[in-house]
Parts: structure tokens; sequence; C-alpha cells
């Protein structure tokens, strides 16, 4: 009861500092009470536009389920008013956005649609890439903005010395009165806020208006990287940072009360995206350099064994290879660190620690650092609650106090344990503990998963629309040089000599159910008695004589070797000589890095059918064979369809190892390395 209590204690605590610590990281003091207004840059000549007849007008309409009728009378009142060129970038069209799109026949009148959801910013970002007008910009398509309003912002573009226009619905109206006193109070702290992140002097960041020089686009939008709401907000902060004039216009604006923003899920997301735009202004004078960035790998690495430690290691040899970024782990304090590296680590936290937390958060503050990856799980920092929970807070407190970028990669979550395997001390208030800890981890400023089938948990429990999809990655042996799959590796042939062998893998530990493996076994191999049962791995961290208690149980039967732990220069004659592996699991609450060298090494699965474990296996790519969980005679039966069937065995083979082939270590350190220099 007291460890519950303590926990509790401390979510409270850190659910009330982030917000502050938030207001703190982005607010310079006195900024509330003095602002100062920015001065033009001198060092960029920004360009000069006159007032020509000459000069075309192209606009750009983001569309997400608004009525058709709206954009469509919108965007053809904008060509009878003089605009050139207008696109309408539409995400998702229902059947009756597509009807008034094939009606549309004026040919500047032009598309940029999406079957997927790009969110605001990246749909305005795919449609001012392609204007072709001398004076571009954009409106919000619900009718909000009238055309007159928007001829206003081009004509000061045209006619004035300012290079972006943008519309304010808090100069010489009351455009707001319709809103809820909240929704306004809102408008106002982030506008305080954005001011102070980005030294814009404007009242109204995020009115869907906005008219530039298209030269001003040309040369900002290489170094934007926001998506959705942050959009206006760091197109602003650039073009400011890149020398150009920015002049706030009133218009009037009728609220539509239609607002897609949710105080609960947006908001948030709108606060955090400011620190995003704070630190993207370090690439504006930077665009174009080769520069590596340094990243700081939270992770457990060997000598350390289990607990994404192997990934650990594979990630950061992945990231050494390649040319944009220079690796440091940062991992869990251990003997016999002699081993050296091509990479740094530094030894620095360890599990059940609060003063390694302080160790850990010391050490990727330096500010040498341009981003910090935590790879992480849910129990990654503890096997008692309050350590779990202090060590799950870390990464979203330092994104709101660091401007070094906090990237979290989670390899499972709280909701794909089944109760059943839950410990039974484990209640009601333990689960909301739980659930808070992930909310909050969910802060961090990206978060990316393993799996599709976690990108939709957390959309779905948790509101989070921009976390990111990023695969597992297989560990494919040897390497090449250059990162590659060997020629050996590729070519390699299913094996169908004898022995046949069995071979479970892993860290082992009570949910393994290594008994239901080895009671299938002696069935099997009754049947194949030149058939064996290798069982590689050593013990889980929290079970250290887990393996011992199993072969002193199980070692002296016929055809059942326990290895121990497999070192990496014996994982290949390890995997090679399996005919086919087994993961007769209890319950799965990650991808399986098991199968993941399963496809690497193209050798057939057979796995139980517990919850989570086709998400951790088969949705990852490949295939396997599903048996019940528990079930030692349909075990068994499985081992010998895979016995008797060659041909279905080389089938499984070869989807396994096509399956790895298709995204490599190396494939998953590219895809983080892009996120991580966003």
């Amino acid at each position: 009861m007291l460890q519950l209590i303590q926990t509790l204690a401390v979510g409270c605590f850190f659910i009330i500092l982030l917000p502050v610590k938030l207001l703190v990281r982005v607010l310079p003091t006195g900024v509330l009470s003095r602002w100062t207004t920015g001065q033009v840059s001198q060092q960029r000549q920004p360009c000069a536009t006159e007032n020509s007849s000459s000069t075309t007008r192209s606009i750009v309409l983001p569309i997400y389920n608004e009525d058709p009728s709206t954009w469509e009378s919108l965007a053809y009142s904008l060509r009878s008013s003089g605009w050139d060129e207008v696109i309408l970038t539409i995400d998702q069209p229902d059947s009756e956005t597509q009807t008034a799109i094939d009606r549309i026949s004026d040919p500047n009148i032009k598309f940029s649609i999406s079957q997927s959801r790009r969110g605001k910013g990246g749909a305005l970002h795919e449609g001012l890439t392609s204007t072709t007008g001398d004076i571009i910009g954009f409106i919000d398509a619900d009718g909000a903005i009238s055309t007159d309003s928007i001829d206003k912002l081009y004509a000061t573009v045209e006619s004035t010395d300012a290079h972006v226009a943008i519309g304010s619905r808090d100069i010489g109206s009351n455009s707001r009165a319709s809103q809820s006193a909240l929704r306004q109070l809102l408008g106002q702290i982030y506008s305080r806020l954005a001011q102070a992140a980005t030294k814009v002097q404007v009242t109204d960041f995020q009115c869907g208006a906005k008219a530039f020089d298209a030269q001003v686009w040309e040369q900002t939008h290489p170094t934007l990287r926001e998506r959705r709401f942050g959009f206006d907000t760091e197109f602003l902060a650039h073009a400011k940072a890149n020398g150009y004039t920015i002049e706030e216009v009133g218009i009037e604006w009728n609220d539509p009360g239609d607002s897609e923003v949710t105080l609960y899920a947006d908001i948030p997301d709108m606060f955090r995206a400011l620190l995003r735009v704070r630190r993207s202004l370090r690439t504006v004078s930077e665009h174009g350099t080769t520069n590596k960035q340094s990243v700081a790998l939270v992770s457990a690495h060997p000598p350390t064994r289990g607990g994404l430690a192997e990934y650990g290691e594979k990630l950061a040899h992945a990231y050494h290879r390649r040319d944009d970024v220079i690796p440091t782990v940062v991992s869990r304090t251990t003997e016999n660190t002699h081993t050296e590296y091509p990479y740094r680590v530094v030894p620095r936290w360890r599990r059940d620690s609060l003063a390694a937390a302080v160790s850990l958060i010391r050490e990727i503050a330096d500010p040498t650092y341009d981003a910090v990856q935590f790879n992480i799980h849910m129990t990654y920092f503890g096997s008692q609650n309050l350590h779990r929970f202090v060590g799950l807070l870390i990464p979203p407190f330092l994104s709101t106090v660091l401007e070094t970028k906090v990237v979290v990669t989670m390899h499972d979550f709280f909701e794909v344990v089944e109760d059943e395997e839950l410990p039974d001390d484990v209640g009601r208030p333990h689960v909301w503990g739980a659930k808070i800890a992930t909310r909050l981890l969910l802060l961090s400023d990206v978060v990316t998963v393993t799996s599709e089938k976690y990108l939709e948990l957390v959309e779905t429990e948790y509101g989070i629309t921009d976390a990111e999809y990023i695969p597992h990655g297989t560990f494919q042996q040897p390497m090449k040089a250059d990162g590659g799959q060997s020629q050996e590796t590729e070519n390699q042939s299913e094996k169908t000599d004898s022995p046949f062998t069995v071979l479970l893998f892993g860290h082992l530990g009570p949910t393994k159910d290594v008994e239901t493996a080895v009671n299938a076994f002696e069935r099997f191999h009754r049947r194949v008695p030149d058939s064996e049962l290798v069982i590689a791995g050593g013990s889980h961290p929290e079970y250290p004589e887990y393996q011992k208690d199993l072969k002193q149980q199980y070692g002296g039967l016929d055809g059942v070797r326990f290895t121990g732990y497999i070192p990496d220069n014996d994982l290949r004659r390890v995997w090679e000589n399996a005919t086919i592996a087994t993961m007769p699991y209890h319950t799965m609450t990650g991808v399986s890095g098991v199968f993941q060298l399963a496809k690497s090494y193209g050798v057939p699965v057979v796995a139980a059918d517990v919850e989570g474990m086709r998400t951790s296996t088969v949705d990852t790519g490949g295939d396997a064979v599903f048996v019940t969980p528990g079930d030692a005679s349909e075990l068994c039966h499985a081992f010998e369809k895979l016995h008797g069937d060659i041909e279905y065995r080389q089938e499984l083979a070869s989807k396994n190892r096509k399956a790895g082939q298709e995204c490599t270590i190396e494939d998953t350190a590219a895809m983080m390395s892009a996120v991580l220099a966003d």
C-alpha cells in the first residue's frame, strides 16, 4: 500500500509539474509583461514585389471532412475574383466529395488528393509546393473567411513592402466573440507563448488566411517539419528568421462553430509543437549542410542481457554505419564493460534507482546531443511500480525542459498483456497508474511504435494521432561493410537433412512455457527418434535461476539439449542448424525479436496463438503455424506436419526469409534517423 501511495503521489507531482515546466521552458523572464518588437535581419536580401497587373495569384484550400458545396463555391468565387490558380488539397475524400471533384471542369482549379490523412500542414505543404503564382497563400475551406478578406492580404503583399501578410481575428473587429471564454483564453496564451518561442510579434498565428511572395515559400519550405497545427507558427518563424517582413491585417471571420480542435487531444500537441518549432529554427542557418546529428540512445546494451539489450546494440551499430548519425549509447551500469564498440557507450543508469534517474537526466541534458532516443518498454526502469512509473516520466519531462528532441520507441503496452498473466497483486489502482504513465509518456516530442497495431492502440486508447510506425527490423547475419545482407545469407537453403531440430530461443522465464514445448517434443521424439530440441538462451533477468531449474528438470531427457546464453558469434550457427523454431508462450507484449531472427535466417515458426502473438510476429511480415496455447498434443502435431511436409516447410521458410529482407535493422535506422532529424 505504501508503494502504491508513493506511485500516485509521484504521478500527481509530474502531472502538475509538466505543464509548469512547459511554460517555464518557452517563456523567458518577464515575457508576459514585456514584448519586444523583432528587427528584420539585414543579412539576407528579401525579394521585392511590385504591384503589377502581370502578377499572378495562386491559393491553396486544405480540405478534410468539409461540406463540398462550401469549398466548391469558395473555389469558383476565388477564380471569378481574379485568382489565377486554385489548388484543392483533399484528404480521404468520401463519395460526395468525389462527386464534387468530378463536377469541377475549370482547368485552373487543380487537385492534390490523398487517401490518407496528411494533416493540415502536410496538405498545405504539398499544395503550396505545386503552386505556380507569383503571390501564393492559403485559406480555410470552411467559408469562415470571405474572398474580400483574403484579397486584402494579397493586395498587401502586392502593394507594400511586406513579404508575408496574415489575417488576424484580433485587429479591428470582434470576430472571436462567438468563441467560448475558454477558447479565447487558450488562444491568448498560445499567442503569447508563440511570440516568445518564435520572436514573431503577431497576435493571431493560427488564423487560416495567409498570403506571401512565392520566393518566401521557396526559401522556407525545405526546413519546415510541422504537418499539423504547428504548421502556421513554424512557417512564420522561419519566414522571419530568413529576414522577411510580416504584416498582420485585420479581417472579418465568421466562426463556423465546428472546429476540429479538441481540448483533450489537440491542445497539448499545439503547445508541444512550439518546442519543436523553437528547435527547428536552428536549421534555418544550417540548411543544406551535411553535418551529422549526435544522438543519445538510452537503451540496455551488452553486457546486459535481455531488456532490449541486443536490439539496442544492433540499432547502435546500424546508426554507426550511417553517414548522418553519431550514436552514443547511454546504457545501464554493469560490470565487465571492457568490450570495445565502434561507437561510444556511457553507463549512466540502473533499474530500481531514483538516484540513477538523476544521473541519466544529467547525461542526456548535455547540449552536445542533437536528439535523444529512449528504446524502452513498460517495465524498463524497474521491477517495482514506483521506479517503473518515475522512469517512464523521464522522457516527457525532458521534452519540456530541453531544446534537444526527445523520441520514444515503445516496444510494448500494458493493454496487450492478458489479464490472467498479470501478477496477483496488480489491482485497479496499478492499472490506473500504468495508464497515467503511458499517457504522460506519449507527451514526448515523438513516439514511435514497432507495430501497426500499436499505432491503432495509441490512437484509439489515448487519442494520440501523431505517433509514427517504424518497423522493428530484422538482424541479418552477417552484414556487408555497407550494412547490406551477405549473399551467403540471401541464398541460404532450407534445412532438410537430419537431425530435425526444434529451436526454442530467448531469455527463459515462466511466460515462455518451456514445459509445454518439452512435453510436445517428448511425444514427437518417440515418432522421430533422431530429432532434437535445442533450448538456447539464459534466464530472463527477473528470473535468474530459471534456466538452471529447467536444465535440472529436463536436461536428462533424450534429445533435449540446453545451450545457455548464445553469444553473437555463435548466433548464426544455432539458427542455421534449426529446422524449425517454436514460440509456445503464455503471452506476448512486444514485437518478437525471436521471430525477427527467424525471418532473418528463413526458419519456419510454430507459435502459441495468444493475445498479441500475431501482432508481434506475422503482422510484421512473414508467416507461422499457430496452435492452442498450453496444448502439447496440438504442438506435437504441428511438429509432425512440418517434419512430414517438406514442401510446406520450405514455403514457410521462403515467406519468412523474404519478409526478413524487406525491412532490416538498417532500414529501421534510416527511418528513425529521419524522425530524429525532423
